[in-house]
């Protein structure tokens, strides 16, 4: 961890110092994509072993991909009230970062 000095994935170990160095610190929100688009396949994946061992619950599938559609929406909410979160006074900076995440979490779902 940062707290005992050894470095994991993310952080650069200095002489005396550890530092990570991905984390952006004026949007932390974008710190979250990672972990969004790990949780998000995670949960697809469950969805579709969960599918496979239980055949008699198939026409389910159209929970499954709603519940799917779902956390989608919610992530699109999120990024949304975060641009709004300004009003018109939004940073370019922080739009286009915006811009990129919704755009990172698409291409990952395609």
């Amino acid at each position: 961890s940062l707290l005992n000095g050894s470095s994991g994935p993310g952080t650069v170990a200095g002489a005396d110092t550890v530092t990570t160095s991905f984390q952006p610190k004026t949007y932390p929100f974008s710190f979250a994509v990672p972990l969004l688009l790990r949780e998000l396949n995670l949960l697809i994946i469950r969805f579709f072993l969960f599918a496979v061992k239980n055949h008699d619950l198939g026409g389910r599938s159209e929970d499954i991909c709603m519940a799917i559609v779902s956390a989608f929406e919610a992530i699109c909410k999120s990024l949304r009230r975060e641009l709004n979160k300004d009003g018109i006074e939004t940073p370019l900076s922080k739009a286009c970062q915006i811009a990129i995440d919704g755009a990172s979490l698409m291409s990952a779902s395609d």
